[in-house]
């Protein structure tokens, strides 16, 4: 039975080993601190599920939170109805040889992203919103909502921003004017 039980720990560990270094560490571009490596090798040791479950829910929902963006790529979050959005992106065009466009009616964004984004905008999510939109009017205006309620918001009605949003060198603006996004170069 001791032979079995050791049999199992060592395909644990290989699994492990193989998940981490082929899945994660590729696709999420991740590096192991010191403290995870101690979580990780007690994992396959314990056989403890709770633990490997509590462990891979805190390393995915900490990846997910950090937005890997390229230095020399400028992310341009616009909805391709507004003209203001196509100067503004005429801009963007100038100033980083790459530009990533993320026309946000076509793709949706999770809270996750409209958070990060916030954060490195150093604004609430009802900053970002069209208050004069009808929308906006009929379906959050005179309502109590929290941080989530913001969030889901912008997740279900992305094109009520009323002005698009660039993301360069580890900086973010919400261009209100065309000219706003010359101030990331």
């Amino acid at each position: 039975m001791e032979e079995m039980k050791g049999f199992i720990q060592i395909l644990w560990f290989k699994f492990f080993q193989l998940f981490f270094k082929l899945f994660v560490g590729r696709i999420f571009r991740f590096t192991f601190p010191g403290k995870l490596f101690k979580i990780y090798f007690q994992l396959y040791k314990d056989l403890n599920f709770n633990y490997l479950y509590h462990f891979l829910n805190l390393y995915f929902h900490k990846t997910q939170i950090a937005m890997k963006i390229h230095p020399s790529e400028l992310y341009f979050y616009h909805s391709s109805m507004q003209p203001i959005d196509k100067q503004t992106r005429a801009y963007a065009k100038s100033i980083a040889r790459f530009v990533n466009e993320i026309d946000l009616i076509h793709e949706r964004l999770t809270a996750t992203q409209w958070d990060q984004i916030l954060l490195k905008l150093n604004l609430r999510a009802k900053d970002l919103l069209n208050r004069a939109h009808p929308d906006y009017q009929r379906l959050i205006a005179g309502k109590d909502w929290d941080e989530e309620g913001w969030l889901n918001i912008l997740v279900n009605y992305p094109y009520l921003i009323k002005a698009p949003i660039a993301l360069f060198r580890n900086r973010a603006i919400l261009c209100k004017t065309p000219t706003d996004i010359l101030k990331l170069d």
